[in-house]
């Protein structure tokens, strides 16, 4: 299993080639907080919750605007959504937040 942390990848994390792994990391942090926040656990109403359109979050994931980090405006809406560090912040955004923490 991958581990960032106290956020753990599955263990099929690790078998995917490369190339697939941003993409499959981003999507795979969506699901798990769609899964926290909303009672429906789909992305669709997590995107809502967020105060996105419905199908706003599950077409960037497809588009891959997520695959490198999440902008920090998405962390911050998604932080609202579910409380901050229920997804570490390094996890979301790690060229951001593991400057800001090795700046404190």
């Amino acid at each position: 299993m991958m581990s960032d942390g106290k956020f753990g990848f599955p263990a099929w994390f690790d078998a995917l080639p490369d190339e697939e792994k941003p993409r499959a990391r981003a999507k795979f942090i969506v699901r798990c907080a769609a899964l926290i926040a909303t009672q429906e656990g789909t992305v669709d109403s997590l995107s809502l919750a967020m105060g996105y359109g419905r199908n706003t979050v599950q077409s960037a994931l497809g588009a891959g605007r997520y695959d490198d980090n999440f902008p920090v405006n998405f962390v911050m809406r998604l932080e609202d959504v579910i409380g901050r560090d229920t997804i570490p912040r390094e996890i979301l955004n790690k060229k951001i937040f593991d400057r800001q923490i090795a700046e404190q």
